[in-house]
């Protein structure tokens, strides 16, 4: 995936890496380098190699798990279809859910709308955490909804929290809107017992694979057509009478619904 850096502004890029339960690398002392830049025919100014920090590899330590799945007020996994004008409709429902290890804490949270409706199509978007409201964007940027938490969200260990965003459908007659988990790091989750930023996992395969874009799929939502009713207004008959201009010959009623 390309890496936009918009002219005249300066972009912080991290390496990280995950490390896998299974893998037996104790005592060893890695760094992770950058060693090329593939800047489409720009010139890039710098010495490379650049090198990461030496890190310990501890093979005692099993950080926690945080996974995600299904929440109770996801919409229904078959789809379906809501007029333009709907408001505080639930596009997305997650519930995350602690290990036994450590609690977590969650900073942010990005969902990307992988349908076929625009940013404008949407508006009023609230995150809800187990049904209060946390945070309000007013409409995607680039099909993107970041909610950065403050305070962060606390999840204690053993236990779950249920994540829902809602928002308005303003625009966008026959189109499709799904609010998405892209990756697993669109949802930024540090350990409170090691202090490390964790992978987060799919609890099941419903909706949700692994290590594949999109991590979580929500249920596609159409926004309905609208629709023009045109009917016989009231209109009281009368006699005409010879050689007269502007008559009013009948009257008729324009009812417009869902859009202009």
């Amino acid at each position: 995936k390309d890496i936009v850096v918009p002219a005249g502004t300066t972009l912080s890029v991290y390496i990280v890496g995950n490390t896998g339960s299974g893998a037996n690398y104790a005592g060893e002392i890695p760094t992770l380098d950058l060693y090329s830049i593939d800047a489409s025919g720009a010139s890039v100014v710098g010495s490379l190699p650049i090198s990461g920090n030496y890190q310990n590899i501890n093979g005692t330590i099993s950080v926690g798990s945080l996974t995600v799945q299904n929440g109770s007020n996801n919409p229904d996994t078959a789809g379906s279809t809501q007029k333009i004008g709907s408001s505080n409709y639930t596009l997305s429902g997650l519930k995350l859910s602690a290990g036994s290890v450590e609690d977590f804490v969650i900073n942010s949270i990005t969902f990307d709308q992988g349908g076929t409706a625009s940013d404008e199509d949407v508006s009023n978007l609230d995150l809800l955490i187990d049904d209060v409201i946390v945070g309000t964007v007013s409409s995607p940027t680039s099909g993107k909804v970041k909610f950065t938490l403050s305070p962060p969200l606390m999840i204690e260990k053993g236990k779950n929290v249920q994540l829902d965003l809602r928002g308005d459908l303003v625009d966008g007659s026959n189109r499709t809107v799904r609010f998405d988990l892209e990756d697993e790091s669109d949802l930024r989750a540090v350990g409170q017992l090691y202090g490390s930023e964790v992978k987060v996992t799919c609890a099941n395969s419903n909706n949700c694979t692994n290590d594949a874009e999109p991590f979580w799929t929500a249920p596609e939502t159409t926004i309905d057509k609208g629709s023009l009713r045109v009917g016989a207004a009231t209109f009281s008959s009368a006699n005409i009478p010879e050689d007269n201009d502007g008559i009013v010959l009948g009257k008729f009623e324009f009812e417009a619904k869902g859009e202009t």
